[in-house]
């Protein structure tokens, strides 16, 4: 039985930035040139969220494909760090501000350890 209050979190890191993607959204993970199914688009998440003028180098990339019933569409990530389980209470919104320049792809944030990571709602990039 799934707590309702405790989310698996999925992390990674671009640049210096940790993000985290909820587990239950992602049907399979694997090396990208391993996705036969031409029907999926897969898409670097660097071009869906922006880092600056920053080159973004993928050392191990992954392809997450998403559990979505109406189409099949992967994102690309550099290696997953960790999986963790965390409690909803810890999640901390966005200042509005903040908000509004990432078109609200990125749904909260959390502290683990000594970083911020950046909770990714992957269902509103346009991918």
């Amino acid at each position: 039985m799934r707590m309702t209050n405790v989310l698996k979190i999925l992390i990674f890191k671009i640049l210096d930035v940790y993000m985290g993607i909820d587990v239950s959204l992602i049907y399979e993970m694997t090396v990208p040139a391993l996705v036969v199914d031409k029907s999926i688009e897969l898409t670097y998440i660097d071009t869906l969220i922006p880092f600056r003028k920053n080159i973004v180098k993928y050392n191990n990339p992954m392809a997450l494909i998403i559990n979505d019933e109406y189409k099949k569409n992967g994102i690309i990530i550099d290696m997953p760090l960790d999986i963790i389980e965390l409690n909803i209470k810890s999640v901390k919104p966005l200042p509005f501000l903040i908000e509004r320049c990432v078109h609200n792809a990125i749904w909260g944030t959390f502290i683990k350890g000594d970083d911020i990571v950046l909770l990714l709602d992957i269902f509103r990039f346009e991918t």
